[in-house]
């Protein structure tokens, strides 16, 4: 399960709208600018060492998409903000970690944000973080906070020619892109799904073990992270398949409503596991609860055979100088006989008004 991240947002108090300061966590050392270059014809690839090496890429013909990893350095967002005109406000939302997913409208661009949502080393660690999307004319940048994407299968549709990717402009490409953020919404709630069934088997099995609440929390914490990035991001592709802009053309509208459905449903998703855990909760209180009544059923039905013995032991157990069967030598072996007796007759009537 991921862990929360605190952002220290405090630091851009005072500041003037618009300034770069870098707010999350630093992921990496060096930003990594990776730049593909195609049309219908042709693919290249290029790894750039700084924002001047995109020069002689800016008048080639084609589709140009600048993925960005690591925002952190505030030195080369801005640059490229410059390269590309992007306004101040963009550059502070690129650089500031904890946008809500949104869309917002440019004379010569399009601005997205997201919220990119994975899982590493098994299943064992959750990753959540800020992609956001500048779509042009003829380019597309991608902003993401670390190395690790879920890119890779657009990225293999690129270099293959698969489908329709090569012969389209940027605007696909911000669909294949959203596309496979929202299919890993999928994975993820999958993986939460068969979380939940592992911690089911746990609650009522009878040696559940003691951790099980904390499982349920962490869930919960996944559900609620999936939550903040879907529901905005419906919203998001909604306005989209509205909008009137030559940056994204109407068949490219089509896709964007099939990403649109896939967000619904995992809406209806996330919503079926939020009730399933907080079930869960509720079984596991009462699961405890009735294993402690269990408990104190055991000690009460101890406790009331061993009342009567008490009792006369406690007579027999009296200092006082004449008691007659203190006398009588059967003494000893008579009350453990109305001891064993009481204790059977005790018994049999628990069990049979089944106390036990």
């Amino acid at each position: 399960m991921g862990k929360r991240r605190k952002h220290k947002s405090s630091i851009k108090k005072g500041l003037a709208p618009g300034t770069l300061v870098h707010v999350g966590e630093k992921n990496m050392e060096q930003i990594e600018l990776d730049l593909y270059c195609y049309n219908a014809d042709e693919l290249s690839f290029h790894n750039l060492q700084s924002v001047e090496e995109l020069d002689p890429f800016m008048t080639r013909k084609g589709v140009k998409w600048l993925n960005i990893s690591g925002v952190h350095d505030v030195d080369i967002i801005s640059a490229i903000g410059k390269k590309f005109n992007l306004h101040p406000l963009v550059m502070e939302d690129l650089v500031s970690t904890q946008q809500r997913p949104k869309l917002e409208i440019f004379d010569h661009y399009l601005f997205i944000v997201n919220r990119m949502l994975y899982t590493l080393n098994g299943h064992q660690e959750f990753v959540s973080e800020q992609v956001s999307f500048i779509v042009g004319d003829d380019y597309i940048l991608s902003f993401q906070e670390k190395k690790d994407d879920v890119f890779d299968g657009v990225r293999k549709r690129l270099e293959n020619a698969i489908g329709r990717m090569r012969k389209s402009g940027p605007d696909y490409m911000l669909y294949a892109l959203m596309d496979s953020i929202v299919d890993h919404y999928f994975i993820l709630l999958e993986h939460v799904s068969d979380s939940t069934e592992e911690i089911e088997n746990d609650v009522f099995d009878d040696k559940s073990p003691r951790n099980v609440l904390s499982k349920i929390h962490a869930i919960k914490y996944e559900l609620i992270n999936m939550r903040k990035a879907v529901w905005p991001l419906r919203e998001v592709l909604a306005n989209i398949k509205r909008l009137e802009s030559p940056l994204v053309q109407e068949e490219t509208k089509i896709f964007i409503n099939d990403v649109y459905d896939h967000t619904i449903q995992i809406i209806d998703g996330i919503e079926t596991q939020r009730d399933i855990t907080g079930s869960l909760v509720e079984s596991h209180m009462t699961n405890l609860s009735n294993k402690q009544n269990d408990v104190m059923k055991t000690l009460t039905i101890i406790s009331t055979i061993f009342i009567p013995l008490t009792f006369i032991a406690g007579v027999y157990g009296m200092n006082f100088e004449y008691i007659p069967e203190l006398s009588w030598s059967y003494g000893y072996f008579g009350v453990w006989a109305v001891f064993l007796i009481l204790a059977t007759v005790l018994f049999i009537y628990f069990k049979v008004k089944k106390w036990f």
